[in-house]
Order: C-alpha cells, then sequence, then structure tokens
C-alpha cells in the first residue's frame, strides 16, 4: 500500500499486509549487575574465580483471591512479621488513553483526588488525620494504569481501610487543589531541560515511539492549561468503577476478617458497565533517524542508540534477555563496558536495556556519555557492537555469566511479600499466566549460544536504529552527518518548551524534524515551480480527483522472481483500493483514511495502527497529493545532485526526498519505508510520464532497498476522474 500514482509502495505495502504480521521484540526483567572490584593483592580469588553455590528454590506466599459482589477482585497475603496493613489498588485506566491535547492530565488527577480530599473532607483535614496516626492515603495515574495505595499499624487499619474506601468512591476534586497541581505541573515543565541525561532519554522516547506516540507523550504548558475539572470527574466516571479495581492487601491480619472489612467498606459502591479504550499499538516499523539537540553550556555528549524493545510474552523474552546482557546490561562484563569504555576509553559511562512491556513494545536502548571531541567515534563503536553480536556466537564464558548476572539478580524480586502481592496482581492485570516468575529461572537456563545469535539476527536492526545525541556540536570529532546513517540527514531537534498549542502539521512540539531555513524554503521555490509546470500547472492538478491504474510488476525476492498484477484505485486524498493478482494466490486491501482492511494468505482482516500508518505515509507520497499541498507540508531545499536538484517534503513526522530533473520531472523519490523485504531506505526511479487529464504520471517505476533493486513496474492504463463509488471499493472480496 505504498505509492499511489506509482504504486510501487502500494504493492510492497499491500504484500507485507497481508502476508505477515510484524514481529514483535523482546525485554528484560532484572536490573543490570554492578560489577566487582579486582581482587586484591592478598591472594583473593578475581570476580570470574568465585564460584557461587546453586540458587535455592523460590518459595512464594499463598495470596487468597476473591471477586466481591460489586465484580472487585481481592488479593490477600497474611504476614505477621510486623504489625502493619498495606493495600494497593490497580484501576484499569491510565495516561496513555488521555488526548494529546490533555496530555498531563493524569498527573493532575492523581495528584489533586488525593490532595482535593472527598465529599465529606477536605484534603487537609484527611492530612490531619493521617499524620496523627502515621498513616498514608495515595493516589496515582502511570503510564498503564491508575492506582491508589494505604498503610497503616494494625491497630489503625480500620480507620484507613475507611477513609481509603471513601477516597475511591467520593472524590471531590476541589478547584484550588487542581489549580496548585497545575501550577506544579508548569514549574517541572520549566524544568525539564536542565538535565542533559534527561532530555537525551525523552527525546529517544519520541523518536523511536514517534512524537505522537501516547508512549512518548509529554505534557506541555499548554496542555495543563486546557485541562478542567470536568476533564478530571469525567476520567473518573469513566474508569472508577468496583468491577474495574483489583485491591491487593497484605500484612498482620486473618484473611477471612479482613475481607469482610473490605465488603463492608465498599458495599454502596455499585458496578457500572464498563466502556475501556482498547491498548494503543506501537508502529514496530522504526524509521532511522539522528537526532541532535544542541547545547551549548556542556562539553559531554549524552548518546542515546536503539529501537523498539519487546514484549514479556515474546516467545523469546528469555533469549533476548542474555543477548541484551552479553552486549550492554552486564555492567563490567558486557561487551558495551569491556569494548567502548575500557577499551577503547571512549565513554565515562556505557550501559543499556532490552526493555519489556506487559501489553506493548518497551524500548531498546543504549546509554553512552562521552566527551564532546569523541561524539562520532563512540556512536561508531556502538554501531559496531550492535553488528558484531548479529554476526557470530557469544562465547561459553560470555553465556554463562550473562545467565549468571540475570539469575542472581532475579532473586531480588522476592525481597519482601508485597513484590510478589504486586507481582501477581500485575500478572492478572495483563493477563499473563500465573506460574510465569516461577518459570523465568528455567527458561533463562535453557538458552543456548545458537539462542542468542538467532534473537541478536531477528530483533536487532542496524539499519532501523533512533540515534539522539545531546551535546555541543561545535566541539564534536567529526559531525553527526559523518555517520552516513539515515541517509546522512540529521534532525535538528527542537526542545523549546510551547507555551501555546502549535498550528496543525507542526506536531506537539518538541519532535524531531529538520530544521527548513528561510533561505532553503526560498531555495525550493523555483524548483517547485518548475515541477508544477511540467505536471500540467496546479489548476490541473488539483482538477485530479481519482486515478484508476493497471500494472504489471517483478518483484525480486530471495526466492526467486516473482511476477503480479495490480489494479489500484486512489480517491484523492485518502481513499485507496488495491487488488493483487500473484501465481500463488490474490491479494488486496482498503484504506479511507481512518480505517480499512486486507486480504491475505490467512483471509481478510482489519488494518492494524501500523498498517494504517502506513498508508496514510503512502498517501503522503502520492504526487498529486504531494503537489497539491495535502497535510500542508513543509518543501525545502535540500541539494544539488549534479544536474538535477534534491527537495525534502516534511508533514509532521512525515518525509519524502524528490529528485527533479532540468525539466522538472520527479525522476527520484526516496524515503524509509516497509518492504516484502524488510524495513529500510527505499528509492525508487521514476520515467515515462504519460499525459492523464492534462496531468504527467510516470508509467514506469524499479525500487531499491538498501541500494539493493527489487521490483520493477510497468503501468498499462491510467485513467483519471472516474468518479469510482467509494461504497463499492470498500466491499471485501468474496
Amino acid at each position: 500500500m505504498k505509492s499511489r500514482s506509482f504504486f510501487i509502495s502500494v504493492v510492497v505495502g499491500a504484500l507485507l499486509v497481508c502476508a505477515q504480521a510484524p514481529a514483535k521484540p523482546a525485554p528484560k526483567q532484572a536490573a543490570p549487575a554492578a560489577g566487582a572490584p579486582a581482587a586484591a593483592s592478598t591472594g583473593a580469588k578475581a570476580w570470574n574465580q568465585i564460584v557461587y553455590p546453586k540458587l535455592g528454590d523460590i518459595h512464594l506466599p499463598d495470596v487468597q483471591r476473591f471477586e466481591l459482589p460489586n465484580g472487585m477482585k481481592l488479593f490477600l497475603v497474611e504476614d505477621h512479621t510486623l504489625p502493619f496493613v498495606d493495600g494497593h489498588a490497580i484501576i484499569r485506566a491510565g495516561a496513555r488513553w488521555i488526548p494529546a491535547d490533555k496530555t498531563g492530565l493524569g498527573g493532575i488527577f492523581g495528584a489533586s483526588m488525593r490532595t482535593g480530599g472527598t465529599t465529606t473532607k477536605t484534603g487537609d483535614q484527611l492530612d490531619e488525620e493521617l499524620e496523627a496516626i502515621a498513616a498514608r492515603v495515595e493516589t496515582n495515574v502511570g503510564p498503564d494504569n491508575a492506582g491508589a495505595s494505604f498503610g497503616a499499624q494494625r491497630g489503625d487499619a480500620d480507620k484507613v481501610l475507611a477513609i481509603f474506601a471513601d477516597m475511591l468512591m467520593h472524590p471531590a476534586f476541589r478547584q484550588e487543589k487542581i489549580d496548585l497541581a497545575k501550577v506544579q505541573a508548569k514549574t517541572a515543565i520549566s524544568r525539564r531541560n536542565d538535565e542533559p541525561e534527561e532530555i537525551a532519554r525523552r527525546e529517544f522516547r519520541r523518536a523511536v515511539y514517534g512524537a505522537d506516540s501516547p508512549y512518548a507523550a509529554q505534557s506541555e504548558v499548554w496542555t495543563i492549561d486546557a485541562i478542567t475539572r470536568a476533564d478530571l470527574t469525567a476520567f473518573y466516571e469513566r474508569y472508577y468503577h468496583p468491577n474495574n479495581v483489583m485491591l491487593g492487601v497484605r500484612g498482620d491480619f486473618n484473611a477471612a476478617e479482613m475481607k469482610a472489612k473490605i465488603e463492608k467498606a465498599f458495599a454502596d459502591w455499585k458496578p457500572a458497565k464498563l466502556d475501556l479504550p482498547p491498548v494503543p499499538q506501537v508502529d514496530p516499523n522504526l524509521k532511522p533517524s539522528v537526532n541532535l539537540i544542541k547545547k551549548e553550556d556542556v562539553n559531554q555528549s549524552n548518546i542515546r542508540v536503539g529501537q523498539i524493545g519487546g514484549r514479556f510474552d515474546d516467545p523469546d523474552f528469555f533469549a533476548t534477555t542474555v543477548m541484551s546482557t552479553v552486549l550492554c546490561e552486564g555492567g563490567f562484563s558486557s561487551r558495551l563496558t569491556r569494548h567502548v569504555r575500557s577499551a577503547m576509553g571512549l565513554a565515562y559511562e556505557a550501559g543499556g536495556s532490552w526493555s519489556a512491556g506487559f501489553d506493548h513494545p518497551g524500548l531498546f536502548a543504549i546509554a553512552v556519555g562521552t566527551k564532546s571531541e569523541s561524539t562520532e567515534k563512540a556512536i561508531e563503536a556502538v554501531l559496531k557492537e550492535i553488528k558484531d553480536i548479529r554476526e557470530k556466537e557469544v562465547s561459553d564464558e560470555e553465556l554463562k555469566i550473562a545467565k549468571e548476572t540475570i539469575l542472581n539478580n532475579f532473586v531480588f524480586n522476592f525481597e519482601d511479600v508485597s513484590q510478589t502481592l504486586d507481582r501477581v496482581m500485575t500478572y492478572e492485570y495483563y493477563h499473563y499466566p500465573a506460574d510465569f516468575l516461577e518459570k523465568y529461572r528455567s527458561n533463562v537456563e535453557k538458552v543456548t549460544k545458537a539462542d542468542v545469535l538467532r534473537v541478536a539476527q531477528r530483533r536487532l536492526q542496524p539499519a532501523s536504529l533512533a540515534i539522539v545525541v545531546v551535546g555541543k556540536d561545535k566541539d564534536f570529532d567529526k559531525p553527526l552527518t559523518a555517520l552516513n546513517y539515515a541517509g546522512g540527514h540529521v534532525n535538528d531537534v527542537d526542545i523549546t518548551i510551547a507555551t501555546t498549542k502549535p498550528t496543525p502539521g507542526g506536531g506537539r512540539g518538541g519532535a524531531a524534524k529538520p530544521a527548513a531555513s528561510t533561505a532553503s524554503l526560498e531555495q525550493a521555490r523555483p524548483v517547485i515551480m518548475r515541477v508544477l509546470q511540467y505536471e500540467g500547472g496546479i489548476e490541473k492538478i488539483r482538477a485530479l480527483k481519482d486515478v484508476d491504474m493497471k500494472a504489471k510488476a517483478q518483484l525480486s525476492t530471495p526466492q526467486g522472481d516473482i511476477e503480479l498484477e495490480v489494479h489500484q484505485v486512489n480517491v484523492f486524498p485518502d481513499v485507496s483500493r488495491s487488488d493483487i493478482h500473484l501465481p500463488f494466490g490474490d491479494f488486496g486491501n482498503f484504506f479511507d483514511g481512518k480505517t480499512g482492511w486486507a486480504l491475505g494468505m490467512g483471509g481478510i482482516t482489519d488494518l492494524t495502527d501500523a498498517q494504517k500508518s502506513d498508508a496514510r505515509e503512502s498517501n503522503f507520497r502520492t504526487l498529486p497529493n504531494l503537489l497539491s499541498g495535502v497535510g500542508n507540508p513543509t518543501i525545502s531545499y535540500e541539494k544539488k545532485d549534479g544536474a538535477n536538484d534534491v527537495l525534502l517534503v516534511t508533514s509532521g513526522t512525515m518525509q519524502v526526498h524528490l529528485t527533479v530533473d532540468p525539466q522538472g520531472a520527479v525522476v527520484k523519490r526516496a524515503y524509509h519505508g516497509t518492504t516484502p523485504l524488510g524495513p529500510g531506505d527505499v528509492e525508487e526511479t521514476l520515467g515515462d510520464y504519460r499525459d492523464v487529464n492534462g496531468v504527467k504520471l510516470p508509467f514506469k517505476t524499479s525500487a531499491s532497498l538498501n541500494g539493493q533493486k527489487y521490483i520493477d513496474v510497468t503501468v498499462s492504463e491510467q485513467k483519471a476522474n472516474t468518479s469510482p463509488d467509494v461504497k463499492k471499493l470498500a466491499e471485501k472480496p468474496k
């Protein structure tokens, strides 16, 4: 489903959409080892000569599960070690479901729900009561879930439980406390660019997940200002119902008695019909990028290199955990530390992690701190380590140390009963098997060197990494363009704190995007006019309402060449329908700008969020849309390529490079996209332009992926303005 008028990307996307689902990466659970000091001269054994006894079995406490009449799920663990009682509620809500223009609402909600008190007592009154008995009641909203907790001495547990229940059932959200929380949030925003390391961490998430992803959401002054008390009460009314709550309590009590007390405390809280949104998806097809945040007051560079990570339920979770430990998570034993920091002396800190999410991919991130003068060299060294671990098996010693590192840290997941209770509830919240944690150790022990190599080759994507650098670029050993990565382009990231809502198409502010100077925009103007004149003029282009195209193509694959036929219909700017015939079956897809379907080997399925994103980018890259200004793009002059000129067209996070010959014909189009052979840099060569309703469209196209040609296309027929029935286009094949 990639390009419309030339359809090359249509074939690419259609085959990919229909033939296979994107691979899901894998993650990490335990913290990295800290590394041990060298042996002293007293004859003590070196750290790598110490033999540790086999870890003992893990014994989990008895967790009693109940469901109350109102639907609340209850988890109780008796623990008579100390005379305390602690409770923790998990509500199926979270900041990832908050609209982008209200980013920050979760923090305001979590703070003011507690400080605003209940309908019968102010937050200040509750503070006095709780402080008098050294107890606590807290509320919060995290990325994936919301929470509330309490803690008290055994003798005060009944009183604190009553306050806790009142807080969950009857929050007041007093306006003065909302206003205070908003002032505190804006104060934090004003300081967010103080620490280079925090900037690197934040902008790396945005570079990998995308600036508009809820997993990289960033509150701004204007989003905080937009939050009202009505927004908070609406959030509460949607999610805060007993049948959407899990409550875990552990401590010095009798379980049967505690169950009765909790049931009585929440007896008046009635269940409701839930309207819960789906989990936001992550596009696994990361576009490679080099992103620079200029900071003139530093002499060191904070670097992040990485990609989408994985999920805990991925079959390769354990092998990827071991692979990541060998590469970057194993402290002083990791390759990153041994090679980049110790042997080469390129970093004062070097580490990383392949993190996991329960229901969405985490991040794979390598972090390096180096002096400004070795920035480019340090990045090159990191890229080499990623490349090397994909080329041959790790050593027996590396495998052994990595497993020991993971398992010796794993035991710290069971330091106290509350950790175990939290994990049991977390697994139930995300619908994981109850014995997931118990099988962790045995699954790590099973990992082989072959497994590590396989997941490194499968999961690590050297051609699709995000590189983020915070530093003083004037002092770098080489400009970042010398990396020759992501087409040699470096995005100057604007981290200016936005106080007003940005204009449409401008992202949320602070997103990684190329800077277009006034000079480059003016330099692009005559080239644009040349293209428009060659194409027949802006009026003719805008009069092109739809195109019906038929073509034959030859797709090169590792298994040999494949002949295929394509019938593609586009209704500009958003609608497309493609029907593709191959020797082994028919494929196709439809997209209307919001939703659609795909026909593949497994039948007809709805488009995923990632496939919808691909379709939108396809729409953006078509000549009729590009030249008529759909999406309000920015067009800047990039460079001279012989007699030709290269333009960069940008709209939000979407980009395409157009090479224009002296006559005004677009002879090349380059972008990062997904093909049947995988994601990478795509370059299309366009030719044989012919008149279609007064507009010149290419009838021949060939494309390469990462410099390797993979498809040739010959269009047999293109008709324009046939006024197709969109409802018929949307009909699924029978």
